[in-house]
């Protein structure tokens, strides 16, 4: 097994994969990111780079090349699939690692020795919660985002400002609440609390699941 990451398939020992020092040479290499989860037409994008570039880089890059910032980026996670085309080869011939947010994807560059390599963007499931969003758009009453455990409000009002191209505001002006118009309740959510878990307090609720909102607002500091 190879310690950080998880094997999709079998485990195996890859030869050559640990870090090499190459972080101080910051070498440069040209990359491709296969990118069908995103839907797009095209099939990957090339990336350069670093020594020091971390999965969790990539994965941004490759959202704000398909610009795609109004999705979550904690629902994508970076994979490298391993394939032995040797025709004498026994046993397992393909293998998929799942990588760390903070893996170096050069730390890699030494598997092509070995086998065909590809990068492939994948995509969680996530869940989805409905914001109000008036305060964005008159028209519009309220937005449906597909996130994860772990984006928190901050994160959320970001995708949300992304979704109306108004990405140049800063987000410290806006704040999601929870709110219920029949219990006559609103709070104002911290920038760090996780919506998925909120939810999950109000479905825990009989009548929290459809009374309860989400609302964005201008924030009152």
């Amino acid at each position: 097994s190879i310690s950080g990451y998880k094997v999709e398939s079998d485990s195996v020992s890859l030869p050559g994969v640990e870090r090499s020092g190459r972080e101080e040479n910051q070498e440069m290499e040209i990359i491709k990111i296969y990118s069908l989860c995103l839907g797009s037409e095209m099939k990957y994008k090339s990336l350069k780079i670093s020594s020091d570039t971390t999965v969790k880089e990539v994965v941004l890059n490759v959202l704000q090349k398909y610009r795609m910032l109004d999705k979550d980026p904690n629902l994508f996670y970076l994979t490298l699939e391993l394939c032995d085309n040797n025709p004498s080869q026994e046993g397992l011939t393909k293998k998929t690692l799942v990588l760390d947010m903070d893996n170096r994807p050069m730390e890699f560059s030494t598997c092509h020795t070995w086998f065909d390599c590809k990068f492939i963007l994948r995509m969680k499931m996530g869940r989805e919660v409905k914001i109000f969003i008036s305060v964005l758009d008159q028209d519009k009453e309220y937005l449906c985002l597909r996130i994860s455990e772990e984006s928190d409000a901050e994160a959320v009002i970001k995708m949300l400002l992304h979704s109306f191209h108004m990405e140049r505001e800063p987000s410290g002006k806006y704040c999601l609440y929870e709110e219920s118009l029949l219990r006559r309740y609103q709070r104002r959510l911290g920038r760090q609390e996780k919506l998925l878990q909120i939810q999950k307090r109000w479905e825990e609720d009989m009548e929290g699941a459809t009374s309860f909102s989400f609302r964005l607002k201008i924030n009152p500091e």
